[in-house]
């Protein structure tokens, strides 16, 4: 059978622990449909096919969305008003879902404060959104965000190439809801903002079960239950967090430690260098230092002396190449400004750290050198 023109397509992605996904796909014959018909028609099917699902023993959830925890993201900036009248505090990075009835109840994600959706809040006049507990963290200080506004500032995903308006209609924040863990970034869980959705303005539609038990066994089942709802409904991609995280997680997980590892060699062998180049600039001092010992200058004062050279010549160094670093940084809109100063700091401690160990051991066997032998050298 040929596939209808109105195809409901959904991607490939993650879910938690215990659930399924499945891309539900309605087919026809090929005619020329109406757009409102074949709206009609699927989601008269999809409610069937739901309602048979959730009946299997094994399920305990079903829901759908635009994406499940864990799938591919969609990134917009808004602003939030944290204070009636005071100027809205900007959201640089806000990743957005689409959520249908009972989201967060299947993926057992309670709420923190307020409420979830209700059938009110599905209208196309609704103007309301939950969020997770890290978009209150990371741009309302922790406070509460229930009732509070925010709205959108950036065009959508699909209109990539439109100009910005800035005018979206304010949207009152009616919950909160804990992270669900699944999509992780350098400052936790990522600030989720969630519209709620119905089938016909989810785009796509995807499927996450909740189950007990075996999800190869419920994929089969699955199958036949769609088959038997509908013979022009076809489920392509039904899979399990198991099957996903391998596809998924490991390419990830090899290619990160990859890059860990060169950093890393990269590291040591800077590090090594200003070992080397450290050790052997005190050493070739050794004559200057029994000279001024033999002058009657104390041990306290030469190695502070040597390290005071040490600092300020390794300081330089880091200082200049830290500011590089920063300057494409700061002009990269993608770049998390925050885990590089971070990162920064750690490596310049290191830096500075490995040229001052560099410098004690010659220092200590210059200053151990009589100063009529160290006279002599040179």
């Amino acid at each position: 059978m040929a596939r209808s023109r109105h195809p409901q397509q959904v991607p490939g992605g993650a879910v938690p622990r215990g659930a399924a996904r499945c891309r539900p796909r309605v087919v026809g014959d090929g005619g020329d449909e109406p757009a409102a018909a074949f709206a009609e028609r699927f989601t008269r099917t999809y409610s069937e096919l739901e309602r048979r699902i959730a009946g299997e023993p094994s399920v305990v959830g079903i829901t759908y969305g635009d994406r499940l925890p864990g799938m591919g993201i969609v990134i917009r900036s808004a602003e939030v008003e944290a204070t009636p009248g005071a100027s809205p505090v900007p959201v640089g990075t806000a990743w957005i879902a689409a959520v249908g009835p009972r989201y967060f109840e299947t993926f057992d994600v309670p709420l923190v404060a307020g409420r979830d959706f209700h059938d009110g809040d599905r209208a196309s006049s609704a103007r309301t959104v939950l969020v997770n507990e890290n978009f209150a963290r990371v741009h309302l200080g922790g406070v509460n965000p229930v009732g509070k506004r925010l709205r959108f500032t950036s065009a959508r995903p699909s209109e990539a190439n439109a100009a910005i308006s800035g005018t979206e209609p304010w949207l009152e924040i009616v919950g909160m809801v804990r992270d669900i863990g699944m999509q992780p970034t350098d400052r936790g869980e990522a600030p989720f903002i969630f519209r709620a959705a119905t089938l016909a303005t989810a785009r796509p539609v995807v499927m996450g079960i909740r189950i007990t038990g075996d999800p190869a066994a419920l994929s089969q089942r699955v199958r036949a239950i769609a088959l038997d709802v509908d013979q022009a409904l076809r489920l392509g991609d039904v899979r399990s967090l198991e099957d996903l995280a391998w596809e998924q997680d490991v390419p990830a997980t090899v290619a990160a430690s990859t890059v860990v590892g060169i950093v890393t060699l990269g590291l040591f062998l800077s590090a090594a260098g200003i070992f080397a180049l450290m050790s052997v600039s005190v050493a070739r001092r050794t004559r200057e230092i029994g000279l001024r010992a033999a002058l009657g200058a104390t041990p306290t004062r030469i190695l502070a002396e040597i390290f005071r050279r040490a600092i300020v010549l390794i300081g330089s160094g880091v200082a200049v190449g830290n500011a590089v670093v920063l300057f494409f940084v700061y002009l990269s809109e993608e770049a998390t400004v925050a885990m590089v100063d971070d990162l920064l700091l750690k490596t310049s401690a290191l830096m500075l750290t490995v040229g001052l160990l560099a410098c004690v051991e010659p220092a200590i066997r210059a200053l151990r050198i009589q100063p009529t032998d160290a006279l002599k050298e040179g």
